[in-house]
């Protein structure tokens, strides 16, 4: 039998993998899929991942249960990409700490899955109160220090006031996902308040672009911390006035951050101040 050209798809149709073949300018003899199929179905990724709890900021500890049609489930808990070698999941996870949960689902047949990723952060009592006019932005980067030179990989978290009402840091969030992280600046690098530059992630690690707070989609952000200008407008007052005449220039929000740079809980320690978006 002599063949052209072979097309093979596979698809996912009610929890099973099948696999469609194209055969084009054949001649003579018969054909067998069976070989091929096999082949596809080791290409294939293993069946995906659900998760219970979803991430998000929490009161309490947090029980988080992990379920797949795959043989096992590896994850790991400080954001790195979860391999054969992570640990292997058995019964649900208590989380009582800020941890940014990646999991995975390993099959003999398929290849692994796509990581699945959720972060939770457990709050200290004395920050359950907390609330604000201005809208709030909780960092996690999981008991790494945020450097100058070094991007780092940290969780954020956006939350916006609903309308007269104030932001509590258990609100729904406004955007919440993966970024990552630098300090930001030259001069101001000496000040105790850094600025941060901030690139929006996807779970697979790709630049990604997002509406935040009611401002454009975009993947790079900068949150400042105006230190030496205790009025904290003084930016914000040029850029408007900018705007105003016609001219292009970038805008802004106030904010309160929180940064959290260990595995512990967050706590009114973790308050960074007023910063601009």
């Amino acid at each position: 039998m002599e063949i052209a050209s072979i097309k093979t798809d596979v698809r996912l149709k009610d929890g099973k993998y099948w696999l469609q073949v194209a055969l084009l300018g054949f001649t003579g003899g018969c054909f067998c899929v069976s070989t091929l199929l096999q082949a596809a179905e080791k290409n294939a990724p293993a069946h995906a991942l659900t998760v219970s709890a979803k991430g998000g900021v929490f009161a309490s500890n947090v029980v988080v249960t992990l379920s797949t049609t795959a043989r096992e489930i590896r994850y790991t808990l400080d954001g790195s990409r979860p391999g054969t070698n992570s640990t292997l999941y058995k019964a649900p996870l208590t989380v009582a700490n800020s941890v940014l949960l990646r999991a995975r689902a390993f099959s003999a047949d398929f290849q692994p899955s796509d990581a699945l990723a959720e972060t939770y952060t457990v709050l200290e009592t004395n920050v359950l109160d907390f609330s604000s006019t201005l809208p709030l932005v909780v960092i996690n980067t999981f008991g790494q220090t945020i450097q100058h030179a070094t991007n780092l990989l940290a969780s954020v978290r956006f939350i916006n006031a609903a309308t007269n009402q104030k932001a509590t840091l258990v609100s729904p969030p406004d955007f919440d996902g993966q970024a990552l992280i630098r300090q930001r600046g030259y001069t101001s690098l000496r000040y105790p308040k850094k600025s941060f530059a901030l690139e929006i992630h996807d779970s697979h690690g790709a630049s990604q672009a997002v509406p935040i707070l009611g401002l454009p989609k975009e993947s790079d952000w900068v949150l400042y911390g105006p230190y030496p200008d205790k009025t904290l407008m003084r930016d914000v007052l040029a850029y408007d006035l900018s705007r105003a005449m016609g001219h292009y220039a970038s805008r802004t929000r106030f904010v309160e951050v929180f940064v959290n740079e260990t595995t512990n809980r967050l706590t009114r320690t973790n308050y960074a101040g007023v910063y601009v978006l």
